[in-house]
């Protein structure tokens, strides 16, 4: 493709001011966001996912019953395994 100019190039004017009248003023643009209800929704289901803290206090007490002997055996597992279920 060839371009050629067929007419010199012109500098362009400033617009004049009209006398009497005041520059229009324009306010900053502002932007704004508005998030629907499904948000409050997503963020509790996400919380639900997240693995719950590591009780540190009970995690020692075992371990210091495991290490003396007087951890109860006698749990009953089917409970214990329903319970955990549960919390899922």
């Amino acid at each position: 493709m060839k371009v050629t100019r067929t007419t010199p190039l012109q500098a362009v004017q400033p617009a004049k001011p009209t006398k009497g009248r005041a520059a229009p003023t324009r306010e900053p643009a502002r932007d704004s966001v508005t998030l629907s209800g499904d948000v409050a929704f997503v963020e509790r289901a996400r919380e639900a996912t997240q693995p719950q803290g590591v009780r540190a206090d009970l995690v020692a007490e075992v371990k210091a019953q495991l290490a003396n002997g007087t951890f109860e055996q006698g749990v009953d597992m089917d409970d214990t395994v329903q319970s955990m279920l549960a919390d899922l």
